[in-house]
């Protein structure tokens, strides 16, 4: 089982437009959908990245990481659908082989948790 880590750029295109609300909302909309129908579900965060641009300053940018757990190799499709739902240059992708637990907690008002389920 592998975690894929996509962070990317939300502020500006690639050209250096500015990403709209409506733009940006449509996207992460588009972008959710596909990874919960490609990985079963993720997690979004909200983030800043920056970096030394062409002229030597600092260059700040509002981000979102999204990670996704599956068996299959998906993390470079993924980070493609997201360049592109953005217009954006490039995206960072990290990959890490894990192992994962889903922890059934309690529920319906019992006390001890019911069960446990681990993927390799």
């Amino acid at each position: 089982m592998k975690r894929f880590t996509i962070t990317f750029g939300v502020g500006e295109d690639a050209m250096g437009n500015k990403i709209s609300n409506d733009e940006l909302t449509a996207a992460l909309k588009r972008i959710r959908d596909r990874a919960a129908r490609m990985a079963g579900g993720y997690t979004e965060q909200s983030t800043v990245g920056g970096w030394i641009g062409g002229d030597g300053r600092l260059i700040e940018e509002d981000s979102r990481r999204l990670i996704v757990v599956s068996d299959d190799e998906i993390g470079e499709t993924l980070a493609l659908f997201i360049g592109n739902a953005l217009k954006q240059a490039a995206v960072m992708l990290e990959t890490e082989q894990m192992q994962a637990q889903f922890v059934q907690t309690a529920q319906f008002g019992y006390a001890t948790p019911v069960a446990s389920q681990s993927y390799h």
